[in-house]
């Protein structure tokens, strides 16, 4: 088999996958995950039953891997707000843990994932923590943090916290559970205090919907 070929099948498979992997978003969306059949998702993504399988071994690898690129999204995202945020860690910190609150709990998939936070925290993990680690790190060498006494608790207590805490708000909507709240707690969790952290909270609160506030005091 030529290089042309071998290279056209590749393509060919990528956008395959690519397919499944947006009909399942729309799915999802429409009918939640426990409600979609894989035979609903291979028909939007216009592909065999079978072709399925040689992506993904069932629905719930294909949700970890949604999962994994909702984190991935938010990791790029963060990144390049750095300099609209003056590369200040504490807003840095605030807007990533707004952001990222607001893009888990209106994304479907980790609707669904939350209620099995073993894999939630496991995605958190690999996707989120490492930029997280670097602002994180950043802040304390720029003398605004406090370098985490046990820095492999404080990342399972941010993961395994930030899951309990969507799955209370999807079931009760608790005002604790709010995107400010997360920030400021996260805030205090590195060495700032509440006045402080509540102040850098509200002021970030509202960057995703008006961007040109970044940076900027109320």
């Amino acid at each position: 088999m030529n290089a042309a070929v071998t290279d056209r099948r590749s393509r060919k498979t990528q956008a395959a996958r690519a397919r499944i992997i947006a009909a399942a978003r729309q799915v999802f969306a429409a009918k939640g995950v426990d409600g979609a059949a894989i035979i609903d998702i291979t028909e939007g993504a216009d592909v065999a039953v079978g072709s399925f399988y040689n992506h993904f071994a069932s629905k719930d690898e294909l949700v970890e891997e949604i999962a994994g690129d909702v984190m991935r999204r938010h990791a790029d995202l963060l990144a390049s707000r750095h300099e609209d945020l003056h590369n200040d860690p504490a807003e840095i910190a605030a807007y990533g843990a707004i952001t990222l609150f607001r893009m888990l709990r209106d994304e479907p998939i980790i609707r669904w994932l939350v209620y099995r936070p073993e894999i939630f925290v496991a995605q958190f993990k690999r996707y989120v923590s490492p930029t997280a680690w670097k602002d994180i790190n950043d802040g304390v060498a720029a003398g605004i943090f406090t370098q985490p006494a046990q820095p492999s608790q404080l990342e399972s207590y941010m993961a395994w916290g930030l899951a309990g805490t969507l799955r209370e708000f999807l079931e009760h909507g608790l005002e604790g559970a709010s995107a400010r709240y997360q920030a400021r707690i996260y805030l205090q969790t590195l060495g700032l205090s509440a006045k402080r952290a509540d102040e850098i909270a509200s002021r970030v609160e509202d960057l995703n919907t008006n961007p040109g506030r970044i940076g900027k005091a109320d």
